[in-house]
C-alpha cells in the first residue's frame, strides 16, 4: 500500500512540473502583450497596398526633374538673383525664353521690391505722349477708334518713365529685349494663372493700402478714345485690367517688366 501510495505522489509533481514547463513564459512581460496585440489588431496587407496611403497629402511625392531647355508658362527662375515667372512657353529649339517680374520695380528702376505697397513702387506712365504720331498710322490703318496699341517697339521715352524703367532694367541682367505687359498677356493669364497675373505673391500686409492683395502695374497697351490717350493698367486686388486717359503727371502704378532672355542666363529655382 505504502509502495502505491509513493507512487502516486511521485506522479502527480511530475505532471505539475510538466504543466509548469509549457505555460506562456512571456505571460507577464508588457512588451510581449504590446507585441501580441498589434499583430492581433493589424489587418494582414492586400496584394495592390503599396505602403502608402494615396489620400495622405503629407506622404513625399517624387518630383519631376525640369527638362533642360524647357520652360512651363508659370515656372519660377532667376535672372541674376532677381526673380521671375516664365510668360511664354519655350522648347529646347529655342535659345531666349520671354519673363514676367514677380515684383514691381522700386520707384528708381534698379531691382524688384518684394512685399512693398503701391506707394513705395508707383512712377509716372510718361512725360509726353511720345507714341502719337505712330499711334495715328495704326489707328489710319485699323480704321477705327478705340484700338488697343502696343508701345513696347515705340522710340520717344525718356529718363523717368515707365517704359524707360523697363528697358534700362532688362538691358542690365543682359536681356535681348524688355518692356511692359501687354492687354493680351494679361488677360491670357487671368483664367489658369490670377496669383501670377496679380502679382499677388507680393505679401505686403498693409491693411489700408488698396493694393494690400497684389500689384497694381502699368501694361504697355494704350488707345485714344473721344480724343484723349488712354492706358490700361492691371490692379491685382480685383483681378483685373482696367484703363484710364493717360496724364503726364499721374504716378499711380507701378513698373512690372517683361524680358526677353537667352536661356544661358536663366536659372530654375
Amino acid at each position: 500500500m505504502k509502495k502505491v501510495l509513493r507512487v502516486l505522489i511521485l506522479f502527480t509533481m511530475l505532471f505539475a512540473l510538466t504543466a509548469c514547463t509549457i505555460d506562456n513564459p512571456f505571460k507577464d512581460d508588457d512588451d510581449y502583450s504590446r507585441t501580441r496585440d498589434r499583430k492581433s489588431s493589424s489587418p494582414s496587407p492586400s496584394p495592390s497596398d503599396s505602403g502608402s496611403n494615396p489620400g495622405d497629402d503629407s506622404t513625399p511625392k517624387p518630383s519631376v526633374a525640369p527638362i533642360p531647355g524647357v520652360y512651363n508658362v508659370g515656372e519660377k527662375v532667376t535672372v541674376n538673383g532677381e526673380p521671375f515667372y516664365v510668360l511664354e512657353a519655350s522648347d529646347d529649339s529655342m535659345g531666349t525664353v520671354v519673363l514676367l517680374a514677380v515684383y514691381n520695380l522700386d520707384k528708381e528702376g534698379n531691382k524688384q521690391l518684394p512685399d512693398a505697397t503701391n506707394e513705395e513702387t508707383k512712377v509716372d506712365f510718361c512725360s509726353e505722349v511720345y507714341w502719337q504720331d505712330r499711334a495715328k498710322a495704326y489707328y489710319d490703318k485699323n480704321g477705327r477708334d478705340g484700338e488697343k496699341f502696343c508701345i513696347n517697339d515705340v522710340k520717344g521715352y525718356v529718363k523717368g518713365d515707365a517704359m524707360y524703367k523697363a528697358k534700362e532694367y532688362a538691358s542690365k541682367l543682359g536681356a535681348i529685349d524688355g518692356g511692359l505687359p501687354t492687354y493680351e498677356q494679361v488677360e491670357e493669364l487671368r483664367v489658369e494663372y490670377p496669383v501670377m497675373m496679380c502679382g499677388q505673391e507680393n505679401n505686403m500686409s498693409t491693411d489700408n493700402d488698396y493694393a494690400a492683395y497684389g500689384l497694381y502695374f502699368w501694361t504697355s497697351s494704350v488707345y485714344s478714345f473721344s480724343d484723349y490717350d488712354w492706358v490700361y493698367q492691371v490692379r491685382g486686388n480685383n483681378g483685373g485690367t482696367n484703363s484710364s486717359p493717360i496724364n503726364v503727371d499721374g504716378a499711380w502704378y507701378g513698373v512690372r517688366p517683361v524680358i526677353t532672355i537667352s536661356k544661358d542666363l536663366v536659372e530654375r529655382q
